[in-house]
């Protein structure tokens, strides 16, 4: 007898649990908002495309670069850095 009530009470939680999701899902769609998993943004160096929140954020004269790794960050860093002091 316990174990129904305690099957019974577990499967109206889950229950409860969907109707809530799907209530969610349904107030975001009358919303017009949709499921964006991520946004593709391109290197500014290497030109590679990759998902903005896996990018490597840089402020460059007051704008913000996204870099696919450190590596590119670092080497675009060191090419404006060369191109702006060097001549």
């Amino acid at each position: 007898m316990i174990r129904l009530l305690i099957i019974a009470g577990l499967v109206y939680f889950l229950y409860r649990k969907y109707r809530s999701w799907q209530e969610s899902l349904a107030d975001r769609r009358e919303k017009g908002e949709t499921a964006i998993e991520d946004i593709m943004v391109q290197d500014p160096h290497c030109g590679t495309y990759f998902p903005r929140r896996e990018g490597v954020l840089l402020r460059f004269d007051g704008e913000d670069l996204l870099f696919c790794s450190k590596k590119c960050r670092d080497a675009f860093v060191a090419e404006h850095t060369n191109t702006t002091t060097g001549g």
